[in-house]
């Protein structure tokens, strides 16, 4: 996010808004939502709930996200719509950000429910679901890399100073080392596509026990589909009251198990996940530390701090083959 851009208000937001969505109810009052966008609900004069959704990133691709968004809708995927302005467009200039209104999407994130093993097998489903759409999509934005990119955890090793605990540092040190001897050279003949890049437990909305959306694509990018998936196991990993030193790892092996039943993994994906999802700790680890000591005030950034230390402490005690055998144990 560019240091020098001054967030609005979510009133400022609304009022620039309402001239190009007339339908927008411009008494209404905004409601921030969660995520590093700047994600607004709002009303429509029907009374329908909508979300105005700023991209703070100036860089934000934001016409990958909107193709991608069309493909996975024309599949019947639940994701956010974008509704065209009243000059047809669904992207438009927001206070120097691209800014667009969405579809409001029920349900609630999974971070925040209980999480059942018959959800965690729809998760995985939904997930696959969402690759096999994008077979054979193609766009020239999804040709990039990011900070978050699994495929490239040894870029955040100049973070290592970053933590404090001398034994944390030697087992996130341990685990980039592992991913570049190990797991780098196999994702190579892993079967690749466009990825959501960050299914994690905020951006898939839930209802009991079944999934009611699939939201915000900004960090989609081209690689190995198996990465996504170990993404989302890393999530499933953190959930619910656990203590510590503890892992939801039975509620990964579910996740694992529906992706599987809608996209069986090959042979080479497989021994992958349990290095890939330890990996993705790590790198939340490490950005988090960086994060923490540039910036210690801004909350947003540490919303999953805890749960990613408790996890990634249990799983870097693990060997490969104890993790394999937890996560594929569906």
């Amino acid at each position: 996010m560019s240091e020098s851009w001054v967030e609005p208000t979510p009133a400022e937001c609304l009022a620039a808004a309402a001239p190009h969505w007339p339908e927008l109810d411009a008494s209404c009052a905004p409601v921030r939502l969660a995520g590093e966008n700047l994600n607004l609900r709002v009303a429509l004069a029907d009374g329908a709930p909508a979300v105005l959704k700023i991209a703070t990133d100036p860089d934000a691709d934001v016409a990958l996200e909107e193709a991608m968004l069309a493909r996975l809708a024309a599949a019947g995927l639940p994701v956010p719509a974008s509704r065209p302005d009243a000059s047809g467009q669904r992207v438009v200039a927001l206070h120097g950000r691209s800014a667009r209104l969405q579809a409001f999407l029920p349900g609630t994130p999974w971070r925040d429910v209980p999480a059942s093993a018959a959800l965690g097998r729809r998760i995985g489903a939904l997930l696959a679901r969402a690759h096999a759409a994008l077979v054979g999509f193609e766009h020239a934005g999804a040709d990039r890399t990011h900070a978050w990119d699994l495929a490239r955890p040894g870029q955040h090793a100049p973070k290592l100073a970053a933590v404090g605990d001398a034994a944390r540092r030697d087992a996130l040190a341990r685990v980039l080392a592992e991913h570049a001897e190990l797991v780098a050279p196999a994702l190579a003949t892993c079967p690749r596509g466009v990825l959501h890049g960050d299914a994690n437990d905020e951006n898939v909305l839930v209802d009991g026990d079944e999934p009611t959306g699939l939201i915000d694509l900004g960090d989609a990018l081209r690689g190995a589909l198996v990465v996504d998936l170990a993404l989302t196991l890393a999530y499933a990993a953190q959930h619910g009251a656990l203590a510590a030193g503890a892992a939801n790892l039975p509620l990964a092996a579910a996740v694992v198990a529906g992706y599987h039943a809608a996209r069986p993994l090959t042979d080479a994906e497989r021994p992958l996940l349990f290095p890939l999802l330890r990996a993705r700790l790590a790198v939340s680890a490490l950005i988090g530390a960086q994060r923490r000591a540039d910036a210690p005030a801004h909350a947003t950034w540490y919303s999953h701090e805890e749960t990613t230390w408790r996890t990634f402490d249990s799983v870097a005690a693990m060997t490969l083959e104890e993790g394999a055998g937890a996560v594929l144990a569906e």
